[in-house]
């Protein structure tokens, strides 16, 4: 049980559900703006665009 001082959950645990909240709601309500944006963001970073087609290839392949 975490005393007084300490917080509940980590910093990790913390960001990761903001961020899931805001993505949901994101694509919930604005699919395609958020992609558009997203994507745009992405592309300006080769090491990130990298890292984004690493990580669909994986799910690609997960799907069948």
């Amino acid at each position: 049980m975490p005393t007084p001082n300490t917080p509940a959950v980590s910093r990790e645990e913390f960001s990761d559900k903001v961020a899931q909240i805001v993505v949901e709601g994101l694509l919930e309500d604005f699919a395609e703006p958020a992609f558009t944006h997203f994507l745009k963001k992405v592309g300006q970073d080769p090491d990130k665009l990298s890292e984004l087609e690493r990580m669909l290839k994986k799910l690609k392949e997960k799907q069948g």
